[in-house]
């Protein structure tokens, strides 16, 4: 079995806590991960419609959640919807990009496995970038999307061993701009199956990558998105986009307990430099403003020293309701859809308008910020 092998060998399973590490055992007995191996990649060099592309950086305490969501598409997959390809890493040795077959047998993955990988970081931005490569070579298609599956942390920099952004392999992740430079351009939607990532920074930052961005305020738990459920809807117009949003929020919120805990938005880019535009206006006229930080935060679980202010509820506090008129339907026209449970982790959610915003206060962090895209547009940085 080779990779299959030292795969399993390789795993140290756990049952970390909370911040998407509350883990399930599926069954009594590991995964047994079956792939068709082949030399070298199958390039057919017919166009399909559409490809979906999952990156999943597994590398670390998310490696039976990655198999499960893998094991989940195959469930749910028909070849008629278009090519749905995975790259996975879960060891430190190897990784692999799979053509999901369609397979209703739980607990088996029978995937065909495209092309192997050695000793490459997952999260290394050249290496990401020829992953994108390979993607469009074994699957030429009229249309691409992106799935970004790991851990995610927003905007934050990497500044003395904290996280930052996207991924997490053998503790390297990839910053956000470095993200920007290596994902595709004109991508249908980028969904982010991570936490934080539907923070202002992060949405503006890849803006001109996908026409509709989908992802979390908060956390994002270790079960994962319902993949059995949204695969059909991977390949469809924004009406499908809106759909694996309520999937999403329909899965958690008909759980009980610490488990009916999610947030999810859609966001259509093509209104993000109009929101930048009129959030700089009214800072502008407030330079001065010391910023109230009463707001309703989404860190709930203060693991990373950054807030993630609720976009709507922070201006609305913090500035006259006649300035934030436009602002806010400016908003409402960038959000096509948005659901959170009524608590997140037994912390209650009483603002929540689809994006966040971040207030940082540290100096460490001041000159990563103004790096951003969103602060070099909007000039909206409250230090």
């Amino acid at each position: 079995m080779g990779w299959l092998e030292s795969m399993v060998r390789e795993s140290n399973y756990s049952l970390p806590t909370i911040l998407r590490r509350i883990t399930f055992l599926w069954g009594i007995v590991p995964f047994i991960f079956f792939g068709c191996k082949r030399d070298s990649p199958e390039i057919t060099g017919q166009q399909v419609a559409k490809t979906v592309l999952v990156y999943i950086s597994a590398n670390n305490d998310l490696k039976y959640s990655a198999l499960k969501s893998i094991d989940q598409m195959e469930s749910s997959y028909l070849p008629k919807y278009g090519n749905l390809l995975v790259f996975i890493k879960t060891d430190r040795y190897s990784s692999h990009i799979l053509r999901i077959k369609s397979d209703k047998e739980i607990g088996m993955i029978k995937s065909d496995t495209l092309i192997s990988y050695g000793y490459q970081n997952a999260s290394d931005p050249t290496f990401m970038k020829s992953v994108m490569e390979d993607m469009k070579k074994l699957s030429p298609s009229d249309e691409y999307a992106l799935v970004m599956w790991s851990h995610g942390t927003a905007w934050l920099p990497n500044l003395e061993a904290l996280r930052m952004s996207i991924g997490y392999d053998r503790g390297v992740e990839t910053n956000i701009s470095d993200l920007k430079n290596v994902i595709p351009d004109n991508l249908s939607y980028l969904l982010f199956d991570a936490c934080y990532m539907s923070s202002i920074e992060v949405i503006y930052e890849l803006k001109d990558k996908a026409d509709y961005i989908i992802a979390s305020k908060a956390e994002v738990l270790n079960t994962s998105f319902p993949y059995d459920k949204i695969v059909p809807f991977l390949f469809g117009n924004v009406n499908d986009l809106k759909e694996i949003c309520r999937e999403y929020y329909e899965f958690y919120n008909n759980k009980e307990g610490l488990e009916r805990s999610c947030t999810v938005s859609l966001v259509d880019t093509k209104e993000l430099d109009n929101l930048a535009l009129e959030s700089g206006r009214i800072i502008r006229r407030h330079n001065d403003l010391e910023i109230d930080r009463a707001v309703q935060d989404f860190n709930f679980l203060k693991e990373i020293p950054i807030e993630f202010f609720d976009f709507k509820n922070l201006f609305e506090k913090n500035f006259p309701k006649e300035e934030t008129k436009e602002l806010t339907e400016i908003l409402d026209r960038c959000i096509l859809f948005k659901a959170a449970t009524p608590n997140f982790l037994n912390n209650p959610i009483k603002d929540f308008s689809g994006l966040s915003i971040s207030v940082p206060v540290d100096p460490k962090f001041r000159s990563f910020y103004k790096t951003l895209s969103w602060y070099q547009k909007a000039n909206v940085a409250f230090f």
